[in-house]
Order: C-alpha cells, then structure tokens, then sequence
C-alpha cells in the first residue's frame, strides 16, 4: 500500500512497513529537512502527519526562521516502472527524479 495525504501545503507518503510492523511515513519535496513519522494504524499515521506538521511549523516559528515549502511533487509510478527507472538513473549515477525530469523533457522537445 502506498498512499498519500496532504496538509498544510504539505504532502507526505505513507506505505506499510513489514520489516517494522507499522505504517511509515515521510514528507516530500523537502531538500534540507526530512520529516519522518510512523504509527501502528491508518489512523494513528494520519494523526502523526498533522502532529508532525504542526510541530515543525511551530519549530521553526519559535527559531524565528522561515519553514522550508515543499518544492516538489508525487507522482506514483507502478513498481516494474520504477524499477526500470532506478536502474538507469543509477546507471547514469542520476536520482530517480532526475531520470524522470530528463525523460520528460526530452520527450516535450
């Protein structure tokens, strides 16, 4: 299961983790802060998210500091996609997302 919530302008991707018997999420489209969160059901993960969120808000408010906005998107791909995309991101010693960007570029030109 891989699925998605949003709040406050922030997105965050939330998959089971059989490894650690519980949901595990993670905000994306954050270059210099990885916000990280699990729980044990939907419920308590999606709780997580909003108690994360507002906790970072609240840091960085009370550090008098700006929060970093998301400068990214989501975008699911099926997992024999992904993994064909992996391999020649790594190949080229590229991120997935650059590999994307680059494939989607080159086939608007």
């Amino acid at each position: 299961m891989n699925h998605t919530v949003h709040y406050k302008g922030y997105t965050a991707s939330i998959e089971y983790s059989d490894e650690d018997a519980c949901y595990v999420g993670d905000v994306v489209g954050m270059k210099d802060n990885m916000i990280l969160f699990d729980g044990k059901t939907i419920e308590e993960i999606h709780l997580k998210f909003l108690e994360t969120i507002d906790f970072y808000l609240e840091v960085c408010k009370d550090e008098g500091r700006e929060p970093e906005i998301p400068t990214a998107i989501l975008i699911p791909l099926p997992t024999d996609i992904f993994n064909i995309a992996f391999e020649k991101a790594e190949h080229k010693g590229w991120t997935v997302p650059k590999f994307v960007a680059e494939a989607v570029q080159t086939s608007c030109n």
